[in-house]
């Protein structure tokens, strides 16, 4: 069935079976909506964004044998936090798989966390109202939030710091979102994407900054999201090492992308408000 579904796909002009399926692990408030826009950009229809929450997922087959790329909150495997499902192994694909990521400073994400679900929800429904009236500081010791979740993410479900950092060194691409001018470079070197110009998206206003936090919320983070912590760490030493192979040429086009002019960000302003997803994840 999925050899057929194949075929019919290339017929019109779109996926073979030899073609490459990128997966992208876009991990919440790790900057992945700026990435999702420059995926949707460059591969148009045949990126499928997957955002289900509590939804259930649709029929897998014909997106694994007709996209280029499927990207969303889903973690390795195409596993859904919700569900506890990882789909591609109910569903495997003949495609060879390729996996993209972006990774943030855990203290970072936390403070982007907090200051987008404070956004995203009104202050006088449940369980909004909970989070809307905590300080950080009890947000940082609540149950409001999955601590480790980018573990979680790229292990697909568990949190075994082992099974993340090689799921991470079988990645094509390991971005970080303090570097992520860097990070979009070599992937665009990577997968030959075209001239890159994008606005990052998404950007929560008015949040603290991590210098503003005391050392012992930061410290207190930190233990809460160990693992984390540690997958960070070796995530920007792969990234760094990356960046330091590169020959000159490569690293002079490097400078010229780094100091490009800048299209302004966009910040975050909410359209609506959320009552019924989960902000743990």
């Amino acid at each position: 069935m999925l050899l057929s579904i194949t075929l019919e796909c290339r017929g019109k002009g779109g996926i073979s079976i030899k073609d490459e399926l990128i997966i992208f692990i876009h991990i919440p408030k790790t900057a992945g909506t700026t990435l999702r826009s420059i995926l949707k950009k460059e591969y148009g229809p045949l990126m499928k964004p997957f955002y289900l929450d509590k939804e259930q997922p649709p029929d897998m087959k014909p997106l694994l044998a007709c996209k280029k790329c499927i990207g969303g909150h889903i973690g390795y495997g195409i596993w859904m936090p919700y569900w506890n499902r990882s789909l591609l192994l109910e569903n495997p694909c003949s495609r060879p798989v390729s996996y993209i990521t972006m990774l943030r400073d855990p203290v970072e994400r936390l403070i982007s966390l907090y200051n987008f679900l404070k956004i995203i929800y009104l202050p006088i429904q449940e369980p909004a109202s909970v989070i809307f009236n905590l300080t950080f500081e009890d947000f940082v010791e609540s149950n409001h939030y999955q601590a480790d979740t980018q573990t979680l993410y790229i292990t697909g479900g568990s949190l075994d710091i082992d099974t993340a950092k090689h799921h991470l060194t079988r990645f094509r691409a390991v971005g970080i979102t303090e570097r992520f001018d860097e990070s979009i470079f070599l992937m665009k070197r990577k997968f030959g994407w075209g001239d890159l110009h994008y606005q990052k998206l998404n950007i929560t206003p008015n949040r603290p900054q991590k210098n503003q936090l005391t050392d012992s919320i930061i410290q207190r983070i930190q233990e809460r999201n160990a693992l984390d912590v540690e997958l960070y760490r070796f995530a920007k030493s792969l990234l760094e090492r990356e960046i330091k192979s590169l020959d000159s040429q490569s690293g002079e086009e490097l400078r010229q992308f780094l100091n490009r002019p800048v299209v302004k960000s966009k910040k975050f302003i909410p359209s609506h408000r959320l009552t019924n997803r989960q902000p743990g994840l």
